[in-house]
């Protein structure tokens, strides 16, 4: 695909998302004296399939839901208003007044995800996902900590803020039976509180012995793993997994000190055949790991049973000190084929595109 192409449809998917807040007046939680919010879970039933929620008290009641249990197999869940549960709050560690459930998957119960939530290209604002057990919660993520074949598609999410240890993620803690996220842009602070064991991504934490896809989606949040190693844009680690993107875009930021630290795939863990397949992406973030760590601008980490298949995958040199740079590929990995194009394009040349150029796209701005 030619470069040309590549950045109208990367830029166009992110400037769709990122006007989705312009679309339509937020729904705000409403609050008395500053106490919690209503949290409401009346509209969801066993026996229904579909349900649309349009009210912060709604949206509450569905992380409720899956911090309870509810895995919502075979339901699907739908935006009807952006929504915004903390109007007067900026994303931080300060907790605001009205907060996520706990979706962390606990000793099993709660947080597995299983339904599919859509967006309906409506925006959520306001997040705030904190893990009970802090450093010691292993699976955390704002649609589950432990997914098995959940979905989230056609959904904007911004000023949010998820903490938590081991296996974190925006979207999903971890995957273990397959999962999907299309049409998602993600705008959030990620921060794991653990050490070097710790799975952190932009969307999902670590992908286990299944096949995951990433189509259409953009990460342009931050990332604050400090003392972890497996840290990336979108997936920390993949074991005996396959990671499938599509059409998606790095353009947050990570700080990590560990070994194994990229912008699409942090490590793919030794000798256990994971698979890692990128078409006509962009990758144009900053990444910033400790000197001598192992890290690159596409992954960070693999070794010889591992697949790397890259077409069309544009990258900025972003890290810095790291003991292997932009390496597309390393050891016994599979190169990509003699056919693909594989180029450096700085962010700065990505931005430069001129009013004419973004005329002729049909594009009024880059997204940052």
């Amino acid at each position: 695909m030619p470069m040309k192409k590549i950045i109208s449809l990367l830029i166009a998917v992110a400037m769709i998302a990122a006007m989705l807040p312009t679309l339509g007046l937020l729904v705000s939680a409403e609050t008395a004296g500053g106490e919690e919010p209503k949290r409401d879970t009346s509209w969801y039933s066993e026996s229904e399939t579909s349900f649309t929620i349009s009210t912060a008290a709604q949206l509450l009641g569905f992380s409720d839901l899956i911090a309870d249990g509810k895995t919502f197999e075979g339901k699907t869940v739908k935006l009807g208003a952006n929504i915004d549960l903390n109007p007067d709050w900026t994303a931080s560690a300060t907790a605001p007044a009205n907060k996520w459930a706990d979706t962390t998957y606990k000793d099993g119960v709660g947080g597995t995800f299983k339904g599919t939530f859509d967006g309906d290209y409506h925006t959520v604002s306001g997040i705030y996902l904190k893990a009970v057990n802090g450093a010691s919660a292993n699976f955390t993520g704002i649609f589950g900590g432990n997914v098995n074949g959940g979905a989230v598609q056609n959904l904007c999410i911004v000023n949010s803020y998820v903490e938590g240890g081991k296996h974190l993620g925006a979207i999903f803690g971890a995957c273990n039976n397959g999962a999907k996220t299309e049409n998602v842009y993600c705008e959030a602070t990620v921060k794991s509180l653990t050490g070097g064991d710790a799975f952190v991504g932009g969307f999902i934490g670590g992908v286990t012995g299944n096949e995951t896809s990433i189509n259409n989606c953009v990460f342009n949040g931050k990332i604050q793993a400090e003392n972890a190693g497996a840290v990336a844009g979108f997936v920390g680690r993949l074991t005996r997994a396959v990671a499938n993107f599509k059409c998606s875009a790095f353009y947050g930021s990570v700080q990590a000190s560990g070994d194994g630290v990229g912008g699409l795939v942090g490590t793919l863990e030794s000798t256990t055949n994971s698979k890692l397949y990128a078409a006509d992406c962009i990758i144009a973030g900053s990444i910033s790991i400790a000197e001598g760590k192992i890290g690159g601008s596409v992954y960070g980490k693999t070794t010889a049973g591992n697949v790397i298949g890259i077409t069309d995958v544009y990258y900025t040199d972003i890290t810095e000190n790291c003991a292997s740079k932009t390496q597309p590929w390393s050891n016994d990995a599979v190169e990509p084929s003699a056919a693909s194009t594989y180029g450096h394009i700085a962010d700065e040349e990505l931005k430069a595109l001129d009013a004419a150029a973004l005329s002729e796209k049909k594009l009024d701005k880059w997204v940052a």
